[in-house]
């Protein structure tokens, strides 16, 4: 088992899809996130959606940052 943090995404979806397919993000892995999904990246839309598809193959702990208050 892996645990991973992640934090301020901030949008950049292109960043987190990279950093899912070089870690390889699989069932036994436990990924924190640590907020501010959202604002300033070009792609928010895209990171939830990600998000929402990482929760399906992993355990995902996605803790509310600043920007989703």
């Amino acid at each position: 088992m892996r645990t991973f943090a992640i934090g301020d995404i901030h949008g950049c979806q292109t960043a987190l899809q990279v950093l899912d397919e070089q870690l390889n993000f699989g069932t036994d892995d436990v990924i924190v996130t640590l907020g501010d999904y959202v604002d300033r990246g070009p792609d928010t839309c895209g990171v939830i959606d990600h998000l929402l598809g990482l929760s399906k193959r992993a355990t995902l702990v996605p803790l509310r940052g600043n920007h989703e208050s």
